[in-house]
């Protein structure tokens, strides 16, 4: 599978959407940069039907936008600081607006597969990935 779906720019959203999301003190943990999670979410969302896909990069683009409504900040997400860029996922995460709150949530959902499908980060949350539960 090496097709993907999202432009450069929508890849760009999605690195730091996932640099925020992802982020961690440890320095043991990989980055998400190391991950290439732009590019593997990419070809993760290029085998959804089309209109899933469309509604996915709209969001995408969406979320890059809409700082100025959110948190008062006239900036594209991917140009906010740290801090704003938390504040920013903070209110999509608790937004009063059920589906707009729930439309975050898909986008975070289908990016933690990808990022927790990597063996490394498996490994960081202590998943021993040939344990099946089962006795010998």
């Amino acid at each position: 599978m090496n097709q993907e779906a999202l432009s450069v720019g929508q890849k760009r959203i999605v690195r730091a959407l996932a640099d925020r999301l992802y982020h961690s003190d440890n320095p043991d943990r990989v980055p998400c940069g190391e991950i290439e999670i732009d590019r593997q979410y990419s070809q993760f969302l290029a085998d959804m039907q089309p209109m899933l896909l469309f509604g996915i990069k709209a969001l995408l683009i969406a979320f890059q936008w809409l700082p100025l409504f959110f948190i008062g900040k006239l900036s594209r997400f991917t140009m906010l600081s740290p801090g704003d860029q938390d504040r920013y996922i903070g209110k999509w995460e608790n937004h009063r607006i059920y589906p707009l709150k729930m439309a975050f949530t898909s986008i975070r959902l289908t990016l933690s597969l990808v990022f927790f499908d990597d063996d490394r980060m498996l490994d960081e949350v202590g998943w021993d990935v040939h344990c099946t539960g089962e006795e010998s």
